[in-house]
This record gives C-alpha cells, structure tokens and sequence, in this order.
C-alpha cells in the first residue's frame, strides 16, 4: 500500500455514536485500481466497525471507509484519533509530512488542527465562525 490509516477508540465507539464503517476489500469491486473513488458496491456489503476504547484499526488508502453521525440516542460522543502513514518513496498526499521524531511546535499543531477542520468541511460542515476562525489561523482570505 501507498499509505495506511490506523485508527484508535479513545471512547467506546458504537452504531449509535458514530463509529467506523467500511467496504471490506473483497466486496469492493474497483479496490485498489485507479477507479477505486467510484462507489461500485451495495449496501449489504457496508460493515459496521464498533468498538471498545482503545481499539485499533488499520487500512490501506484504497479501502472505502467513513465515520457516521452520532444519534440523539448515543450514551456519549465518540472520541478518537486517526494517523496516516505514507511510503516515503512515493511524493506526498498531502502536505506538510511530520517527522514523527520532532513533533511541530505549538503553533505548527494549531495550523495542523486547522488545515484538519477545513479537510472535511465538505463531510462535516463547520458552523461558519469555526471556519472563519480556522481560516484565519492559516492566513486564508474569507
């Protein structure tokens, strides 16, 4: 694989609070080709990934997988932190890459949470003042 997503529960992470969901590789039909975007899979094929805090998934970049909303009927949130790790022989996804060995500097996390926010703004609308603020924090015009 060209990178890999390890996902951990920092919380219990259930149906009803939004955790992971994914299309297992072998019911996923374009995995790993270059068409592996084009959502060719059914719904029966979706699986639910619950979890106890501190579980830890991992995936390649060409499984299809998101989180779900969390449900007015949920116990609590769901809370846990996703890292991605890259090949270093192939360019970057994304920018900037950290190096594991020196973590950045306060200043340099808060851009990281930032740019974080604005990455799935499209998935997870922001109310506007968070993206004003996370805008402003990277030095973006509104």
């Amino acid at each position: 694989p060209k990178s890999l997503t390890l996902w951990i529960a920092l919380s219990d992470a259930t149906p009803e609070n939004g955790c992971m969901y994914l299309v297992p590789a072998d019911r996923y039909p374009t995995y790993n080709t270059p068409e592996d975007a084009k959502l060719r899979f059914t719904l029966p094929d979706i699986r639910v990934l619950p979890a106890p805090a501190g579980t830890a998934f991992a995936w390649t970049q060409a499984i299809f997988h998101w989180g779900a909303r969390s449900s007015s009927r949920a116990a609590g949130p769901r809370i846990s932190v996703g890292f991605e790790f890259q090949r270093g022989d192939i360019a970057p996804f994304n920018q900037p890459l950290l190096d594991i060995a020196a973590p950045p500097p306060f200043a340099g996390r808060l851009k990281l949470i930032a740019k974080q926010l604005l990455q799935y703004d499209h998935n997870y609308p922001l109310p506007e003042g968070q993206r004003a603020l996370a805008r402003g924090v990277l030095g973006i015009a509104a």
